[in-house]
């Protein structure tokens, strides 16, 4: 019996594999099934199942077994496996088979002459694969003498053939030696041939050299006396110019003011030289000779001028009865034409800075100008002429003075305008102008009437601690970016009529002496008002405000006018203070409004408002009348812990979704004993939900007021308690009333 190498691997061994354990594994769990849902034993046909199961589950675990080996080893003993198997399976049967069919066998020695006979059958074949495997060693033995054989004969051919190689390779080799020496002759007689050609081109080289070196040097020579003309002819030209600027620096000085004026008309004409100027390679240099320039321009303005304190004066038509006719003449003249001198500074600069580009969304773009990059310095200067329908590049006006009024009217600042401390002693005009970038109006003094009408701010803009001794007008002015009125004070009147605040609004800690009008003003963002002090009206007809709004510790000494005004979101109105009447008639609350603990020294009007979500007027007092008429609340309305101490009309009201809240807690409404029925209007309108209705009674009054909220005595406050003393028990139910009245008389 031969037995088998082992053959390649198919395609998917691993599959076969697993093929073959379901299959042995199926075969097993059929016999073990069999022999456990049966009980022990089925005895028709008579097979004990046990040893049968236990036999297939050895054999299956030995085929198994030697699958695996067979496949993941990488050179597997056949002869081995077949012995391990044979004998493993071999073994079992002689077991356990006799156990499987012992019904079928007599009981003395039938089995034991069974398992003798597959044990000698078992044995039969271990010698059988013995001797197979001693026949495959004795030809694989001879296999290998007629390998060697083979090996041999080939070796003897291959050494003949090696002689004939040998031979012919020495044949070649003389061959190719004839030719290789005929060919090297013919090579050195090339090769001559070929130096004497190069030698006669290397002299021609030479000579050509010789003759294209003379030839440089002299351009050398010439191109070096150009370049030292040329170096003294810039060398002229710079010391020209700083000549005709000692020049024109000396003439800023003169008594005359067409002498100054063409002095700066010539400084400005040698920026421009020096901006321009192609032989200086490096631009900062440039640069820098132009900044010398620019800064004695600047300080000319900064320069202090006799007549400046005047100006107000001397642009008079008719002459001051302090002033000398003629010497009034003669400064009103020289007045002028400094005026007009020192105009020209900021004309030339204007037309050589930023361009702005509007794309009619208020987004401006800077085209560089060719002083852009000049650094202008004005801080403290005495200005007392109109700067109008210019473009100031960098106004660094810090603690600058302006005599007489100030025109900035349709300026475009390109970079940052800086105002800071600045003084203004008559008026002050920004009207239309255009800031590119921050403005700061920090510290700046405004002594007469300032007008922002139609001005843009695209960036940050601050008049933190600013002060407006007049009458101050941002009617119509757009604030792209934050606006900080922070600690600013309006001695006079405020007007932000349609003005616009696309970003947040900080008016923490300002003043207003006189009125504020923000009538139809938009805030886009929110606004920061708390403990801001309104003395006078303050107008916000009409105004829309996009985002929360803080009026939290705010005070408003007169009227306070909210009419037709718009919350979009969150409205706070928490602790403050309305002296005077206040007005929220038709005013539309989209987000929750709050006045928890507001005091409403006179009036409250709210005819007509529309609270969409909830409406806090818990703790809030209300000293004089108070009109919800037509108000509509469509959430919560909270009036618990509020006072009332005259009227409250609630007629024609609407409670869409709530009843509305007079008592929460401790916290009840109180409503004050001097007051009429009639003065206590809970007709809502129809379609509402209804005020609960109650009796209470306080000193023998009584009075029909919201179940659970209590009657007062507005003179019996006491100090030392904090509270009023006289107060009457909570409104009881009416329907209830009767009943609870016969009580005490049983």
């Amino acid at each position: 019996m031969s037995l088998p190498p082992k053959p390649a691997q198919g395609k998917n061994p691993r599959a076969k594999t697993v093929a073959l354990a379901i299959t042995l594994i199926t075969i097993t769990a059929i016999l073990w099934i069999i022999y456990f849902v049966t009980g022990s034993e089925w005895h028709t046909p008579s097979i004990h199942w046990l040893p049968l199961a236990i036999l297939v589950t050895i054999s299956s675990l030995v085929i198994f077994y030697l699958r695996i080996t067979w496949t993941i080893s990488k050179k597997p003993s056949s002869f081995n496996l077949w012995i391990y198997g044979v004998t493993i399976i071999g073994g079992s049967i002689a077991f356990l088979f006799p156990l499987v069919i012992a019904d079928y066998i007599g009981k003395d020695s039938e089995g034991a002459a069974l398992r003798q006979m597959i044990i000698y059958a078992t044995g039969g074949l271990l010698g059988a694969i013995t001797l197979s495997e001693t026949r495959r060693k004795n030809d694989l033995e001879r296999s290998k003498f007629d390998k060697q054989n083979d090996q041999f004969t080939e070796q003897l051919n291959a050494q003949k053939e090696n002689l004939k190689t040998e031979l012919d390779a020495q044949k070649e080799n003389l061959k190719t030696e004839l030719e290789a020496q005929k060919e090297n002759l013919k090579t050195q007689l090339d090769a001559q041939k070929e130096n004497l050609k190069a030698e006669l081109d290397a002299q021609k080289e030479n000579l050509k050299t010789q003759l294209d070196s003379q030839l440089d040097s002299q351009k050398e020579q010439i191109n070096s006396q150009n370049e030292k003309d040329i170096r003294d002819h810039i060398r002229q030209v710079h010391a020209e110019r700083r000549s005709r600027y000692t020049k024109a620096v000396e003439q800023l000085a003169d008594d005359k003011a067409a002498v100054r004026l063409g002095g700066i008309y010539t400084l400005v004409g040698l920026v421009d030289e020096w901006l321009a100027d192609e032989n200086i390679k490096e631009t900062d240099v440039r640069h820098k000779e132009g900044q010398v320039i620019i800064n004695n321009l600047c300080a000319y303005i900064q320069s202090p001028f006799k007549l400046a304190a005047k100006a107000k004066e001397l642009e008079a038509d008719t002459v001051p009865a302090t002033y000398d006719k003629e010497q009034f003449i003669a400064d009103q003249a020289e007045l002028h034409e400094e005026q007009n001198v020192r105009r020209t500074i900021f004309d030339e600069m204007s037309k050589r800075s930023s361009t702005i580009e509007d794309n009619n969304a208020k987004v401006f773009t800077p085209i560089p100008g060719a002083w852009s990059n000049f650094d202008f310095n004005f801080s403290r200067a005495p200005i007392f002429y109109p700067l109008n329908n210019l473009t100031i590049e960098k106004g660094t006006f810090t603690s600058a003075k302006f005599y007489g009024n100030a025109d900035f009217a349709e300026v475009i600042f390109t970079e940052k305008a800086d105002f800071s401390g600045a003084g203004f002693t008559q008026e002050a005009s920004f009207k239309d102008a255009t800031f590119a970038q921050e403005a700061s109006f920090k510290d700046a003094t405004f002594t007469h009437n300032a007008d922002f009408e139609g001005a843009t701010f695209t960036k940050e803009a601050s008049f933190k601690d600013a002060t407006f001794t007049q009458n101050v007008f941002f009617n119509g002015a757009i604030f792209t970016q934050n606006v900080y009125f922070l600690g600013t004070t309006f001695t006079q009147d405020a007007y932000f009529v349609e003005t616009t605040f696309a970003q947040d609004t900080y008016f923490l800690d300002a003043t207003f002496t006189l009125i504020a009008d923000f009538t139809k003003a938009i805030f886009a963002q929110k606004v920061y008002s708390s403990r801001v002090v309104f003395p006078k009206q303050a107008y916000f007809v009409e105004a829309t405000f996009t985002q929360d709004v803080y009026f939290v510790g705010a005070t408003f000494s007169q009227n306070a006018s909210f009419n037709g005004a718009s919350f979009i979101q969150k409205a706070g109105f928490g602790g403050t203070t309305f002296a005077q009447e206040a007005f929220f008639f038709g005013a539309t609350f989209t987000q929750n409004a709050d006045f928890n603990g507001a005091t409403f020294t006179q009036n409250a009007d709210f005819n007509g408002a529309t609270f969409t979500q909830n409406a806090d007027f818990s703790i809030t007092t209300f000293t004089q009348d108070a009109d919800f008429k037509w108000a509509t609340f469509t959430q919560n309305a909270d009036f618990s812990g509020a006072t009332f101490s005259q009227k409250v009309n609630f007629g024609d009201v609407l409670f869409e979704n709530y009843v509305p809240t007079f008592v929460s807690g401790n916290l009840r409404t109180r409503f004050s004993v001097h007051s009429t029925q009639e003065d206590y209007n809970s007709s809502v309108r129809s379609g509402s939900m209804l005020i609960p209705p109650g009796e209470a009674e306080l000193d023998g009054v009584k009075r029909q007021i919201p179940v659970g909220t209590v009657i007062f005595d507005p003179d019996s406050w006491d100090e030392g308690k904090w509270e009023y003393t006289r107060v009457s028990e909570p409104a009881k139910p009416i329907e209830n009333s009767d009943t609870e009245e016969e009580k005490p008389a049983e």
